[in-house]
């Protein structure tokens, strides 16, 4: 498998391992809860890097998902205390476009960030990285070595404003990011769907007794061009509640695989998938009064595209959907960056597909991750429960004042918050 070189590598291969663990304190005061608990939903305030590291004895192999905006690679500032002169002369320097080691700096700064989640994903856990075109090459290469290139799931891509808008002076409309996904084992991660349009429902118009949409499929095979003789045989209805049996008892009615015109058909199933899965097969009657026998073709949703487009993902959507819950606008110091929709995090929590899903988001989006987690449950009776990481004083506060605004107008859900503390001895 090939390999990424970078300048610092050898030096923050491990430095994960070196962070030192910090205790997380509660506050009660800022927090929307009778009792502050570490299980709680979580908003914490700290350094994404030594944040992680102390989950880990909380959280280790426990987070199903795990959402991280990457930096642009130019504009931001490399703070990680790595043992290495070389990278200490880097340490509160704004890292900008024509700085010839932007992407070494980019790398260093996400390697160990990669490895620490990593350790925090469940077995069958997914993390998504948000980035740019400047370091999607990157990116993709450093996962494959942390990752493994065959736990990589899909690079989806996000349309992050209208294509109708163009930017002063560039000829090409539109703006995007790519959104890097990786699983922690690849054979044991079950992609969720989209619910069904309503429109995509009225094809499945049965309905069984745990309210889940089916369709009434022949079992037989109603292909004349094609014989299969060791898949004709007798299958008997119990008349009274129309279950099916491969066992002939009194009472019960026998149905051979046969056209309307008599003529000898085959099951699609084998005697094997007819005993394993017996409970989805199902007898009616045609309109002729012979019994036809079935199986429930359940509704599965739609597969998730890799494309996620539409106004509902759009930056500006994002905003608004902040000073909507604020019931105010931001401020220039609070619209700093561009916060993810909800939509994004609905999208996601789709594709991860459990209802009592970890969500950690360390992207700084305002909350919205934690707003979708808390609607979901809500809609669905989930329990799902989120970890938000913020840095800064100013926009963690603006994320407390949105999730509990949430909260109280729901009546449904709770949060503790913590700070980061200091090294534990």
């Amino acid at each position: 498998m090939p390999t990424i070189q970078f300048e610092g590598k050898p030096f923050v291969q491990d430095h994960h391992l070196t962070v030192e663990r910090r205790a997380l304190l509660p506050d009660q005061a800022r927090s929307l809860t009778d009792r502050v608990d570490v299980h709680d939903n979580l908003i914490i305030h700290g350094d994404s890097l030594k944040t992680i590291k102390a989950l880990l004895p909380t959280y280790e192999g426990r987070v199903k998902c795990i959402h991280m905006d990457s930096p642009d690679n130019a504009g931001w500032r490399y703070n990680d205390d790595v043992d290495c002169p070389m990278i200490q002369g880097w340490r509160g320097g704004i890292v900008r476009s024509d700085d010839p080691l932007r992407h070494d700096k980019w790398l260093c700064m996400m390697t160990p960030r990669l490895k620490l989640c990593r350790e925090l994903l469940d077995e069958r856990g997914l993390i998504l990285v948000s980035v740019g075109e400047n370091e999607l090459a990157n990116l993709l290469y450093l996962c494959d070595e942390i990752y493994g290139e065959d736990n990589r799931l899909e690079v989806f891509v996000v349309q992050e404003s209208s294509p109708l808008r163009s930017r002063v002076g560039v000829a090409l409309a539109g703006r995007h990011k790519y959104l890097v996904s990786y699983t922690k084992d690849r054979s044991r991660f079950e992609p969720g769907r989209l619910d069904l349009t309503e429109e995509r429902l009225q094809d499945f118009p049965e309905i069984d007794h745990e309210g889940k949409h089916y369709r009434f499929q022949l079992l037989r095979s109603r292909h004349s061009g094609e014989d299969r003789p060791g898949r004709r045989f007798p299958l008997f209805v119990d008349p009274h509640d129309r279950t099916v049996h491969l066992e002939e008892v009194a009472g019960r009615l026998q149905v051979l695989p046969a056209f309307p015109d008599g003529r000898p058909d085959w099951w699609v199933w084998d005697i094997d998938k007819i005993r394993q899965e017996n409970n989805r097969l199902v007898a009616k009657l045609n309109p002729e009064g012979r019994w036809q026998i079935g199986f429930k073709d359940y509704a599965q949703g739609r597969p998730i595209p890799s494309v996620w487009q539409g106004m509902e993902f759009e930056f500006d959507t994002g905003e608004r959907e902040v000073e909507q819950s604020l019931g105010r606008r931001l401020t220039n110091i609070e619209r700093t960056g561009n916060p993810p929709p909800m939509a994004l995090f609905r999208r996601i929590l789709a594709l991860v597909g459990d209802q009592n899903a970890i969500f950690l988001d360390n992207s700084m989006g305002l909350g919205a991750a934690g707003v979708a987690v808390l609607n979901a449950n809500q809609s669905d009776g989930g329990n799902r429960k989120f970890i938000l990481i913020e840095p800064s004083e100013e926009r963690v506060r603006l994320i407390e004042t949105r999730i509990g605004a949430v909260i109280q107008h729901g009546q449904y859900g709770s949060f503790s918050y913590y700070e980061l503390g200091n090294p534990i001895p």
